[in-house]
């Protein structure tokens, strides 16, 4: 089942610390030491186009953007579907899709994001990655959204995964209609947006 999203509304309660402003892309970059780049360069696993990103040991936005999308237009020649979503922090959300019957496609779509995308995606979550206190600032912010619209007993650790794990156990429970989903799917993509939070937001419930 996907989720569908409904209704509005904003959290009750902000949080201290400012959500960061979108981010000029452009001059985002991550230097990797020599060695690391070695290792790179010496690992047969890793793709030549990739190697070829990192050669001199630097991965630059424009890089791994490039990388992103030549991945998706592989996935669509393969045959499958993908979106793209560019956060303010300059990391990218892809959400790939195939016909279920499909095991090809399945796995030709795997191989383009092992081939375009896996090692410098793993290096851009490093530029991007969300500080500790505003993730926390952020699950703040979730939870207030979620008792706004009366959602019982929401996570206050701060942390994604407990999330994660609530909206499994509610489903598990049976407790979501078409309605409650998208009000949960609303809270968790106003926050994922606002934060740079990849992938926060979660794309089904099963």
């Amino acid at each position: 089942m996907l989720w569908a999203s409904c209704g509005g509304g904003t959290p009750s309660k902000e949080p201290d610390i400012a959500s960061p402003a979108p981010a000029q892309h452009g001059g985002l970059a991550i230097r990797i030491s020599p060695e690391r780049a070695a290792q790179v360069q010496a690992d047969d696993t890793i793709s030549a186009v990739q190697k070829r990103a990192l050669e001199d040991a630097e991965l630059t936005f424009a890089e791994y953007e490039s990388a992103v999308l030549e991945a998706a237009e592989c996935i669509r020649a393969s045959g499958g579907e993908v979106t793209l979503e560019l956060n303010v922090r300059g990391r990218y959300k892809y959400i790939t899709s195939y016909p279920a019957e499909r095991n090809d496609v399945g796995q030709a779509v795997s191989d383009c994001i092992r081939d375009h995308l896996s090692v410098l995606e793993q290096l851009w979550a490093e530029v991007t990655a969300v500080p500790e206190h505003e993730v926390e600032a952020a699950m703040e912010e979730m939870r207030s959204c979620l008792v706004q619209r009366d959602f019982f007993d929401p996570p206050t650790s701060g942390k994604q995964e407990d999330f994660r794990l609530y909206i499994r156990t509610l489903n598990s429970r049976g407790e979501f209609t078409e309605e409650r989903m998208g009000e949960y799917l609303e809270c968790a993509r106003q926050v994922e947006d606002k934060w740079g939070l990849s992938y926060f937001a979660p794309i089904t419930t099963r």
